[in-house]
């Protein structure tokens, strides 16, 4: 479904390792936070450019970067202090964008609870930010962003913001349409 002529905006409800779509290796830079437990994410380290969030459970050896999200901006002062908070407060992602490691420090806002509930349309949804860095620092004008694990389409919101095409793909019909209505606005 084109959603957007220019810059190209594309999504589909579909599986990525079934879906009849010409992936471009080479060209694309893929950004994506796969779902952990699929056993056949090989195929993502084709892409001559990437960052791929969830370290450890997907193994890069190709990596020349790395990325830690640090999701509560105060965490590594707290650290210093000994004082190690429960919970998930970091992530890393591995990269071909960039030599070296780089932390983003931007607040994960949808972990908090409001009255009682979550404030997050997907469990494990991201912040368009960790995607809008690298895309503004180490991407080109008329690149594509691929994200074929695009959950509610964090990584799309941030590619539009910046002015690049993106192409998502997305399984769960209820994600889907969520991601379609943020890449909509």
């Amino acid at each position: 479904m084109i959603l957007q002529e220019n810059p190209k905006i594309e999504i589909y409800n579909d599986n990525c390792l079934g879906i009849n779509l010409k992936i471009d290796y080479e060209n694309w830079v893929l950004m994506t936070s796969p779902v952990y437990t699929d056993t056949t994410m090989n195929w993502l380290l084709k892409f001559n450019r990437y960052i791929i969030w969830g370290f450890p459970y997907f193994k890069d050896l190709q990596a020349t970067g790395w990325i830690i999200w640090d999701k509560q901006p105060d965490m590594f002062d707290r650290m210093e202090r000994k004082e190690f908070p429960t919970g998930k407060y970091a992530e890393m992602a591995s990269t071909t964008l960039w030599q070296g490691l780089d932390v983003y420090k931007v607040k994960w806002e949808w972990y908090e609870r409001k009255g009682g509930s979550y404030v997050y349309d997907h469990p494990s949804e991201q912040p368009p930010e960790i995607y809008e860095i690298p895309i503004k620092e180490w991407t080109n004008e008329n690149d594509i962003i691929f994200d074929p694990y695009m959950g509610c389409g964090s990584a799309g919101v941030a590619a539009k913001k910046c002015g690049r095409g993106f192409i998502g793909v997305e399984i769960v019909p209820k994600y889907f349409e969520i991601a379609k209505r943020r890449l909509c606005e």
